[in-house]
């Protein structure tokens, strides 16, 4: 009736395989035995078992990679903040020895009484430095600021943790200063020290004081300032003409031209 005993055979196999799919079906969603769920579990297990180990041997080496990459960065960021620590070492070095040779030839020894903040330079504006310091560090208003002994201005502006240094080049008023003799160190005459267009300049200096060339300007103690803090040397001694009544210096102020990175406050002396 089916054409031939093979065809009914692949016919009879077929609706054997049909019913007993059927059955295991029923049986996985029906009953909740999932016969379905172990097939397939007998079948993936030993084929994960098998590609698991493939896969974390590629993996490895990636993850070596990776590893060996990030390590290479680290020690490139570690080699470089080396370099430039040493070069700011170095620099620091540098420059404090021209400070102190600098400070020997202008006579400007820290006085021993002076208590000094010190402080780090955390940026620059217009008018001068910010330091991160403030009045919960007990510092005030009008607080003479130094760099190696050199006076680099006044605190105008304060906060809990921050002040500002107005540079001697900037400030408006002028500052009494008084002369040191270069040979003997001792003080001589009295002038103002203001800023022109050619830098810093000490005015009002009488013509009978023996101000010279290479004589110290230091601070004379007015409008509450720190006495004696030294500010820099007499480049030039001149009159403006022959009938004026007071003479003026030049004044090189010793700053590094460098930007600073520390500073010190005298808060009592």
């Amino acid at each position: 009736m089916f054409g031939s005993l093979s065809t009914w055979s692949y016919f009879r196999w077929w609706v054997i395989f049909f019913c007993l799919s059927s059955v295991l079906f029923v049986a996985d969603f029906e009953l909740g035995l999932d016969p379905l769920w172990r097939v397939t579990t007998a079948i993936t297990v030993p084929l994960k078992q098998q590609v698991t180990p493939l896969v974390m041997l590629w993996e490895k080496p990636l993850e070596n990679l990776a590893q060996k990459q990030q390590l290479s960065e680290e020690v490139l960021i570690l080699r470089t903040e080396v370099a430039r620590e040493l070069t700011d070492q170095s620099e620091l070095a540098r420059l404090r020895e021209e400070n102190r040779s600098l400070r020997n030839l202008l006579g400007a020894p820290i006085d021993g009484s002076w208590q000094m903040y010190p402080a780090q330079i955390i940026g620059q504006d217009g008018t001068g430095w910010w330091i991160n310091a403030g009045t919960q560090d007990q510092l005030t208003l009008e607080l003479p600021v130094l760099i190696d002994g050199i006076m680099l201005g006044i605190i105008d502006r304060i906060h809990p943790q921050q002040a500002h240094v107005l540079t001697l080049d900037q400030r408006k008023q002028s500052l009494q200063v008084k002369f040191r003799d270069s040979q003997t160190g001792e003080k001589h005459g009295v002038g103002l020290l203001e800023k022109d267009s050619q830098g810093l300049v000490v005015r009002g200096i009488l013509p009978s004081d023996p101000v010279a060339e290479g004589d110290s300007v230091v601070t004379a103690g007015a409008n509450m300032i720190l006495p004696d803090i030294v500010i820099g040397r007499v480049i030039s001694v001149g009159t403006t003409d022959e009938t004026a009544f007071y003479k003026f210096a030049r004044v090189l102020w010793s700053i590094p031209q460098d930007p600073p990175s520390h500073v010190a406050v005298v808060y009592d002396w």
